[in-house]
């Protein structure tokens, strides 16, 4: 036999396990009706899209209501506020202590609203049964938040960690009699707050109105609806592993539309066997639903989604792979990713990655060329192939100049150095003022605040036991040998990232000749 494991389960007020009397769709004075603490107001009758604020509960005025449930697990806690009502709590069939302790004392009444909490533990794996007992009045209101169930999930292995699949209502694993058309089962976008925001729903009220589900491998299985103002009786059938449980209850709600609820769970079941689940618009011991429901309405069922449970570490499998069950009150909710912002960043960070890959490239390069560059005797050819390098491609970076009055001019250079760059207030600036800003923040050698770079040499470096310094082509002195980029090649991709800035930020010219805009800081 399979292993159980404990699981918690919180049960809304609204889920279809809590069987009240008299029925919950009606006044208080009458029954049981919904409420929300911050909604004082009943919703609009000729409405089925309002959503209430605050904490729901089901509140009586009767002097001999009830909410009962049937469960399999170890233990349960109820969660409700008397407000000086009586009541009375058993446990297949065993009268429990009428002492109820402070709500706040466990988190899982503590954030439902409700003051005062019944905790019954230490159950025998199994069924079990518990009725709540209400003698209220309109000065002694009682209130029912609902509460939680420590239900048995069985499993084949030792995993102890629950886990959950869920499988949405337009999944093709659902059978639908009659078949899904007009005057029968129809999906609907249903939008917030239900699963895969579409439920499947059907107003036909009679016994052949129904859906079933066959699934192997879990240890539990729930069923969410769509709780709103049409929905009504229903009832619920699963067999196997040799056994038929039947759930008929109610998923009413007062007029207020709920989303997604919980109409049916059962837990201990073998993963070994073969399950279906037939859910229908129909309750047997309400055979006319339409007749007590208010302003003559329909009475619908709504399928949302089936949640499949395992605690062995593998997935059941039913008809198809279904979803995973978002996190929440239900299985609804969830998010869904910005594919934009995901595909824009890792655009952006190829370019960036890009840009850096190429500047490397060609610092590394230039290194190459100047090491090599210094071993090479310049009396001997240019030619390539002689196993020498060829001369440097490279020499003083000039600012962009045009035929008009914007030429920039350069000082004297300093053997080894970048030249020194003077601007007038008719040359292009923007090497002068990133230059500058960059010199500022100290990212800039030989540069000073102004944009100017100096024209002082590099240190020396020593190769072997010689000061000598060889010169390559053009005079240029012994390259920097010290391990640090020098000046020049710092400044030359400075001014290369500059222009690369420069191209993205200003607009095309219209005209060949046309000077580009002036920057200003």
């Amino acid at each position: 036999m399979a292993t159980p494991v404990p699981f918690n389960f919180t049960l809304p007020p609204v889920a279809g396990l809590w069987l009240y009397t008299p029925r919950r769709d009606d006044t208080a004075e009458d029954g049981w009706n919904l409420s929300f603490s911050d909604s004082p107001q009943q919703p609009d009758p000729n409405s089925q899209d309002t959503i209430g604020s605050g904490h729901a509960f089901f509140r009586t005025h009767t002097s001999d209501a009830q909410v009962a449930i049937t469960f399999d697990g170890t233990g349960m806690l109820l969660c409700f506020t008397d407000n000086g009502a009586q009541y009375a709590l058993t446990v297949d069939g065993s009268a429990q202590s009428s002492t109820a302790v402070d709500a706040a004392s466990d988190p899982a009444c503590a954030s439902t609203g409700a003051t005062q909490m019944y905790a019954i533990g230490n159950l025998a794996v199994g069924s079990h049964n518990a009725q709540l007992r209400v003698a209220a009045s309109a000065d002694h209101e009682f209130q029912f938040y609902g509460g939680q169930i420590t239900a048995a999930i069985a499993t084949t292995g030792s995993q102890s960690i629950v886990t959950n699949k869920t499988i949405d209502d337009t999944d093709a694993g659902f059978s639908f009699q009659p078949p899904k058309g007009e005057n029968a089962w129809d999906t609907t976008g249903g939008g917030k707050g239900l699963y895969n925001l579409t439920t499947t729903f059907d107003c036909q009220y009679g016994n052949d109105n129904l859906t079933t589900y066959s699934f192997t491998g879990a240890g539990g299985m729930a069923v969410y609806g769509h709780a709103y103002r049409d929905t009504h009786d229903f009832s619920v059938t699963l067999q196997g592993g040799g056994k038929t449980d039947n759930l008929k209850s109610d998923l009413s709600t007062s007029g207020w539309n709920m989303q997604s609820q919980l109409a049916y769970f059962k837990g201990n079941l073998d993963p070994k066997s073969t399950y279906t689940m037939t859910l229908r618009n129909y309750n047997e011991d309400k055979p006319l639903c339409k007749t007590a429901v208010a302003n003559g309405r329909a009475c619908c069922v709504s399928l949302d989604a089936l949640v499949l449970f395992t605690a062995d570490g593998s997935s059941p499998t039913g008809s198809t792979t279904g979803l995973p069950m978002p996190t929440g009150g239900g299985p609804g909710g969830g998010s869904k990713s910005n594919v934009g912002a995901i595909a824009g960043g890792i655009v952006a960070g190829l370019a960036a990655i890009a840009l850096i890959g190429v500047l490397i490239f060609f610092l590394v390069r230039r290194r190459r060329n100047r090491d090599v560059e210094e071993h090479w005797d310049a009396s001997t050819s240019q030619v390539s192939g002689n196993g020498h390098a060829p001369a440097p491609m490279f020499g003083v970076v000039q600012p962009w100049q045009s035929d008009g009055g914007m030429a920039a001019t350069t000082g004297g250079t300093v053997p080894g150095s970048v030249a020194t760059l003077t601007h007038s207030q008719s040359t292009y600036p923007a090497d002068t003022v990133r230059i500058g800003k960059l010199a500022q923040m100290g990212l800039v050698a030989n540069a000073t605040p102004n944009g100017t770079v100096t024209g002082s040499s590099p240190p020396q470096s020593h190769v072997g036991p010689s000061e000598d310094s060889a010169s390559g082509v053009g005079g240029s002195q012994r390259p920097n040998q010290s391990g640090r980029l020098a000046p020049e090649d710092l400044n030359q991709v400075l001014a290369f990232v500059a222009q690369q800035m420069d191209s993205q930020q200003r607009p095309a010219p219209t005209h060949a000749e046309a000077a580009p805009p002036q920057y200003r800081d």
